[in-house]
């Protein structure tokens, strides 16, 4: 028997050493000892006692503490904290101390040691400021003792506050759980009239912690005068002064720069005018009238290109086929430049379909760049000027977060609000090159853009606080409205803008005040033909048509035909002034812009508060 009992402690035994039970990494023990200084200041003790078992506390711990809150009105608050002694298992250690997020980290240990396994104690002392909240007739310590955001349980935690000699505490209560738990798995004992403890009933699970409210009459603690508050708020928003000020002179740049540069000329007297401006093709028209370059413009070419002869057009349903009929007929700048593309060498046609094609956007961009080699003789972009306004408001935006201590949490907003830029211009750019119509891809990308970035800078916003929020957006908002107001026509270009506004009085004008005009030449199925491309380029292809409606029918009926149709354009359903907008002008501008565009790539008391709130906080873990 007891050979038997022999043998069977010594299996146990032996199991005990081989499988030892495995211990889990956990805070047995947190206390804090509070003192309240009477100069409002907080002298604070932490001792912290760990379980060990090289998973994630390898090298020692680590503490957050936040020292940045922002108020009710947007303002950012900073908190004073001075690290005084680190210390584990009662001897000096290795410990750094590095700006986190909204705060600061105290990180205990060495890279280069592993820590031992088994219980191990650090004891961190420091002071912080500016923690209590004064009332009219008590102040108040709503303070956070643990923190929330510790990766490990907390099997017992204690915080001791103690107050200025003389002061009684009139009232306390204490929080835990979850932040915003209203949880009271506590007790409180006083110790003395100016003492009270605190302790936990139940161990806190991770990322739980204990708070603590304690309340007394005001006068043991120095209260902040009006100039304290002033000073404060003015340091602890510096990034708010340098963001203002860099605001003030981005706008004041900007608005002397167009001021000077980018104000347009006085617009002269817009008489009627039965040409277009000599040497200007359709395109071109619009190109000077509007400052910018559309697929419109791409569509007038074409129509031009037609009723010269050098083309005919057939276009069924969503399609559209360009047919050489006469390569010796002279064509404008840009709608040679267009046609070297679209139709070079001896091919003889080409068919556009309502999607992407890679030949027709290499056209367009030849037909474009060739248009823009005039714009210097009618308008200047102003561009020099405006990406020295731009670089003003970059510095704004940078200032902004290196004034906060954020330059790097501010690069990738930075970089965030340069893509957010590119998203928006190329949205501008592509309503702009279609039939000025936002596609849901365009909608699409600015949401899930807007998601993104809502998603992952929210929290930092939220941490630079409404002003700063308002003056960036501001900044945006600044640098892109001057990229719409720069830009501006010459002398000249003024000049042959109020041209081209005569002829569209012309093209647009209803016969009933056309008695107004001084012998205007005579209607024929001819004019109409001539000047129906600038009438599609400047959009007023109904109103031409309207017009004509009459003259057309005639010679339709003369030559036996139930509807008016040109030699050069062949379409699906009958083209007359009733039709045009839609035959030529509308659905064709569509079909050219599908197939040229590409697709998208404190001070609220914390007896109606709850855990987590109030001063101190943060949280912590291994390394």
């Amino acid at each position: 028997m007891r050979i038997r009992f022999s043998i069977l402690a010594l299996i146990t035994l032996i199991s005990a050493v081989a499988f030892p039970a495995t211990a889990r990494e956990e805070i047995r023990e947190f206390i804090s000892d509070i003192v309240v200084l009477p100069t409002g200041e907080l002298q604070i003790t932490e001792t912290i006692r760990v379980n060990a078992e090289g998973a994630e506390i390898r090298h020692g711990i680590f503490r957050d503490f936040p020292t940045e809150y922002t108020d009710r009105n947007g303002n950012r608050i900073k908190m004073g904290f001075t690290v005084q002694s680190v210390q584990k298992d009662n001897s000096d250690v290795n410990w750094t101390q590095e700006s986190i997020g909204n705060g600061e980290r105290i990180r205990i240990g060495s890279a280069n040691i592993i820590l031992p396994r088994g219980e191990h104690t650090y004891t961190i002392s420091y002071t912080t400021s500016w923690q209590v909240t004064h009332f009219d007739t008590v102040d108040e310590l709503y303070w956070n003792v643990t923190g929330n955001g510790w990766a490990f349980p907390i099997l017992k935690a204690r915080a001791v506050i103690e107050l200025p000699s003389g002061a009684t505490i009139s009232r306390t209560t204490a929080y835990t759980g979850r932040s915003g738990s209203r949880d009271g798995a506590y007790q409180s004992d006083m110790i003395s009239d100016n003492i009270v403890r605190f302790d936990t009933t139940s161990p806190l699970g991770t990322y739980e912690g204990l708070t603590i409210v304690v309340e007394w009459p005001a006068g043991f603690v120095d209260r902040p005068t009006a100039l304290d508050k002033t000073n404060r708020l003015f340091l602890d928003n510096l990034n708010l002064l340098a963001g203002s000020i860099g605001l003030f002179f981005t706008t004041l740049y900007f608005f002397m720069a167009w001021n000077k540069l980018g104000r347009d000329p006085k617009k002269g007297t817009i008489i009627a005018q039965y040409e277009p401006p000599e040497g200007l093709s359709p395109a071109a028209c619009r190109y000077i009238l509007k400052m910018r370059y559309d697929s419109k413009a791409l569509t007038g070419a074409i129509v031009s290109a037609a009723q010269k002869g050098f083309l005919v057009i057939d276009q069924i349903g969503d399609e559209i086929t360009l047919t050489v009929k006469d390569r010796t007929v002279p064509l404008a700048r840009g709608e040679k430049a267009l046609f070297d593309k679209l139709l070079p060498g001896t091919q003889s046609s080409i068919t556009l379909k309502d999607k992407y094609s890679k030949d027709v956007a290499a056209a367009q961009t030849a037909f474009r760049k060739a248009i823009l080699k005039e714009k210097s003789d009618y308008f200047v972009g102003n561009w020099t000027a405006y990406l020295i306004g731009a670089g003003l408001g970059m510095l704004t935006i940078t200032s902004t977060f290196i004034a906060a201590d954020s330059l790097a949490e501010g690069i990738p907003m930075l970089f965030a609000l340069t893509a957010l830029g590119i998203v928006l211009t190329r949205m501008v750019k592509s309503f702009r090159l279609t039939d000025g119509s936002l596609k849901a891809r365009h909608l699409l990308t600015l949401v899930l853009f807007i998601m993104w970035g809502s998603s992952f800078f929210s929290g930092s916003l939220a941490d630079y606080g409404l002003g700063a929020i308002i003056i960036l957006g501001a900044t945006m908002a600044v640098m892109t409205l001057f990229v719409f107001l720069m830009p501006a026509p010459t002398q000249f270009g003024r000049k042959i803008m109020d041209h081209i506004e005569g002829f569209k009085l012309y093209l647009k004008v209803a016969e009933e005040d056309r008695l107004n005009f001084h012998t205007p030449p005579e209607k024929t199925p001819e004019l109409y033909e001539k000047y129906l491309p600038y009438a599609i380029a400047l959009e007023l292809e109904n109103e031409w048509g309207a017009q004509f409606h009459n003259i057309l029918e005639d010679t339709a009926a003369a030559q036996g035909k139930s509807s008016y149709s040109p030699a050069w354009y062949h379409g699906s359903s009958s083209f007359s002034s009733r039709s045009v907008g839609q035959s030529i002008g509308s659905s064709m501008s569509t079909i050219v812009a599908a197939a040229a565009t590409p697709p998208s790539s404190s001070g609220s008391s914390g007896f109606s508060g709850g855990s987590g709130g109030g001063g101190g906080g943060g949280g912590g873990g291994g390394w």
